[in-house]
């Protein structure tokens, strides 16, 4: 893994372009809380995706659930 990672969520890429919020959202939110809880075990290793890994751990299980699912089906497509 890198140093320095960089991946981000959809209200990153809002605040950082001229795209406009609408249904790509919820997917990419749901493929970015996949990947970090995909790769939970590795990201935790690195100072710099911690603050991510312990937004994770404290994330509400319903909330995560819903992430999986969406990345779930959008990867199944």
């Amino acid at each position: 893994i890198t140093t320095k990672p960089y991946i981000s969520g959809s209200n990153y890429i809002l605040k950082m372009s001229n795209y406009s919020k609408g249904n790509w959202c919820p997917v990419w939110d749901g493929l970015y809380w996949s990947f970090i809880h995909r790769h939970f075990n590795t990201l935790k290793q690195n100072q710099r995706m911690s603050m991510v890994v312990n937004l994770l751990q404290r994330m509400d299980r319903e909330k995560l659930k819903g992430h999986l699912e969406v990345a779930g089906r959008f990867l199944d497509s």
